[in-house]
C-alpha cells in the first residue's frame, strides 16, 4: 500500500472539512459494504488526520454500536497511531485488515444524520496557526494520546458509551490536523479532559 518511506511532513496534503470527510465515506459506500482499505486508499494522500478521523466518527456515529465495529477501529487506529510515531509517509494495514469492511448502508444512513451537524461545526474551523497542528512534537503527541485512548477502546469497549466518550477527543485531534487548525486542536485537550472526566464517572 505505502512504499514505507519515512518524512516528517508533508507540504502537498490536502486539508478536509468534517463534512466533507463524511460525503467521502458516502460515496465510498456505495455498493453492500465499504472496506478498510477503501477508505484508507481515500484518505491517503491527505494525510494521517483523515485516516484517525474516519474511524473515529464510525465509533461515534450508530454504526459503533454494531459488536466488534469500535475493536475493529481501535486497532486500526492504533496501526495509523503508531506509524505516525515511526513518521511513515504512507500508512500500512496487514490485508487481513485491508478486507474488512462494514455495512455501507450504516454509514450512508449516520451521514444523513449527522451531515446538517457536521455543516454548522465546519463554520468554526479552519486553517490557523498551522504551528501547532504541522509540528512534528505536537503530531507526535497526538498520535500517543490517540493510540492510549484507542488502547482503551478495546479494553472498555464493552461498557455502554464507552467508545463514543473515548472516540470524542480522537476526532477533535484528528480533525485538528486535517484543517491544519492549531487552536482546534489545542481546544482538543479540553475534550480529553471532559472525557476523561465522563469516563471516571462511568467506572465508578
Amino acid at each position: 500500500m505505502g512504499s514505507g518511506k519515512k518524512d516528517s511532513g508533508g507540504d502537498n496534503r490536502k486539508s478536509s472539512d468534517l463534512t466533507e470527510i463524511l460525503e467521502i465515506l458516502r460515496d465510498e459506500a456505495s455498493g453492500g459494504k465499504i472496506k478498510i482499505d477503501n477508505i484508507v486508499k481515500t484518505f491517503n494522500h491527505r494525510g494521517f488526520g483523515p485516516l484517525l478521523l474516519a474511524p473515529a466518527m464510525i465509533i461515534i456515529l450508530p454504526t459503533g454500536a454494531i459488536p466488534g465495529v469500535p475493536a475493529l477501529c481501535s486497532l486500526f487506529t492504533i496501526l495509523v497511531s503508531v506509524q505516525i510515531l515511526l513518521k511513515r509517509r504512507h500508512p500500512w494495514l496487514p490485508k487481513r485488515f485491508r478486507d474488512a469492511s462494514i455495512e455501507a448502508k450504516k454509514i450512508q444512513s449516520a451521514v444523513q444524520i449527522l451531515k446538517p451537524y457536521t455543516q454548522k461545526i465546519d463554520r468554526y474551523v479552519k486553517n490557523r496557526l498551522s504551528v501547532l497542528s504541522d509540528n512534528e512534537i505536537s503530531q507526535r503527541i497526538v498520535a500517543l494520546v490517540t493510540l492510549i485512548l484507542a488502547v482503551m477502546i478495546i479494553f472498555i469497549g464493552f461498557i455502554p458509551i464507552a467508545p463514543a466518550l473515548l472516540a470524542l477527543p480522537i476526532l477533535f485531534f484528528a480533525l485538528g490536523l486535517s484543517v491544519h487548525d492549531g487552536i482546534l486542536l489545542t481546544f482538543s485537550y479540553t475534550t480529553l479532559l471532559l472525557s476523561i472526566f465522563l469516563m471516571s464517572g462511568l467506572l465508578l
